[in-house]
């Protein structure tokens, strides 16, 4: 149950955020090498729902080049999406008023981009670092996975099998480890909430069988930011509401969890109460 409120904090309490306006402008700039795409898409991910919202798009240049502008708000995480393509090139944060971004492509593969680079923004290379290790580290876990399955329908001995499930567990708090000290280095609020938000969207995937924060875990690490970062309005908000439903209800521990409805992975409307009798992570 803690897992489960460790993600009700973080889809549901920043839910009561609403950024206002600074009036500054936030430019996005570069060159997209070995893509044919003609069209480039500035998206802002709100802390809420992580459901990207198109702010600006521009027509990629013959030479590659490209223009992105829009108003900044509080701190935000952005995207950066080429035509139609289901996945992000790269995300980026407005710490900055102009970031630089170039991005090579493999010419076989327009998905996603071979490698990347964020000049100008300390907090983009951040999130940069933080995302490369992150899918490193799950592709490490995905590799013992498929491992261990192989050996086990093979028929190897428990012992072997024992090893790479130790193996794997090791590696599997070594990524939460990770994700907290990378929170707790963390420059700007809406990178903090950027890493903990993409740590347990992904450890609360059954594939993946992470541990997600717990929430007490959670409601430290929003005390934290909020003492860091005392002017920004969302993590002010988010604080407060927090303190709310906490106060509201005397505290998480023994108490039934409140019913929510989440789109799963293909958009389909779940609610927790469906899976009343059931183990929910």
């Amino acid at each position: 149950m803690k897992n489960l409120l460790s993600v009700i904090a973080i889809v549901t309490v920043i839910a009561g955020c609403n950024s206002k306006s600074t009036g500054k402008k936030f430019e996005v700039n570069g060159t997209i090498n070995n893509n044919s795409a003609r069209m480039i898409y500035l998206e802002e991910v709100p802390m809420t729902t992580m459901q990207r919202i198109v702010v600006d798009s521009a027509v990629i240049g013959k030479d590659g080049k490209y223009l992105l502008k829009t108003e900044t708000k509080e701190a935000s995480a952005y995207t950066l999406r080429l035509d139609q393509n289901t996945y992000p090139l790269a995300a980026v944060i407005n710490d900055v008023s102009k970031i630089t971004l170039d991005a090579t492509f493999n010419k076989e593969n327009n998905q996603f981009a071979e490698s990347y680079e964020v000049k100008g923004s300390e907090a983009s290379k951040q999130m940069k670092d933080f995302m490369v290790t992150l899918n490193s580290k799950l592709q490490t876990i995905f590799l013992n996975d498929k491992k261990t399955d192989s050996l086990q329908q093979a028929g190897a001995p428990d012992s072997i099998i024992f090893v790479l499930q130790s193996e794997r567990t090791q590696l599997a708090a070594d990524l939460k480890i990770f994700t907290r000290n990378a929170v707790n280095q963390s420059s700007n609020p809406a990178l903090t909430m950027f890493e903990l938000g993409n740590y347990q969207t992904t450890a609360n995937n059954p594939g993946f069988k992470l541990e997600p924060v717990s929430m007490e875990e959670v409601i430290n690490i929003v005390n934290e930011t909020a003492s860091k970062f005392p002017g920004h309005p969302g993590i002010a908000a988010i604080k407060k509401s927090l303190d709310g439903e906490m106060n509201k209800s005397g505290g998480w521990v023994g108490k039934q969890a409140p019913d929510f409805s989440m789109p799963d992975v293909n958009g389909k409307e779940i609610k927790l109460s469906s899976f009343r009798g059931k183990y929910v992570l």
